[in-house]
């Protein structure tokens, strides 16, 4: 074999493991960015879970907050008020956190927050509808608005629970 021919294929051997070398490489720095993309979607998720954990948490202890005062008959009206205010503050900032859990997903966690969602919405329901009684100055029956309230808040135990129990399965922490 000349030299001629023996460069030529050595420049072909040389161009066949660049492109080699060029291909595993690519190929790495695809399953990097899948990688990263798979840490970034989890981080976000996590964020997003905790958020609405934080949420209902803070949400269901200003509505405990709030029915301490309703259950005071000579509670002053103002306090009732603001506590009232506080709790439906708490309202407003649970539904943004449902809002980045259903951006977040997956499907499973979604279906999983749906009945959290209900519950705490029937609280918010039941607080608010006790609270209104109270300001029309129904005092009679306000037995029932407590017990309503009393049983929505025993409520939100299993959907919590169970939207905790899919978030432990999204991010392979169970």
């Amino acid at each position: 074999m000349d030299s001629g021919i023996a460069a030529v294929i050595g420049a072909a051997v040389g161009a066949v493991g660049g492109l080699g070398g060029s291909l595993f490489t690519v190929l790495g720095q695809r399953g990097q960015q899948r990688a990263d993309r798979a840490r970034w979607r989890d981080d976000m998720r996590r964020q997003a879970y905790t958020s609405l954990l934080d949420c209902c948490e803070r949400l269901a202890a200003g509505w405990w907050v709030a029915a301490d005062t309703l259950r005071t008959n000579g509670a002053d009206e103002a306090v009732r008020e603001e506590r009232y205010l506080r709790a439906h503050e708490l309202w407003t900032e649970f539904s943004s956190a449902v809002a980045a859990v259903s951006v977040a997903g997956p499907s499973q966690v979604n279906a999983a927050a749906e009945p959290l969602i209900d519950a705490l919405f029937e609280l918010d329901a039941a607080g608010t509808d006790w609270r209104d009684a109270l300001r029309s100055g129904r005092q009679r029956g306000l037995s029932r608005w407590e017990e309503r309230f009393d049983a929505a808040m025993e409520a939100i135990q299993a959907p919590r629970a169970g939207f905790r129990h899919a978030v432990r399965e999204a991010l392979d922490t169970a």
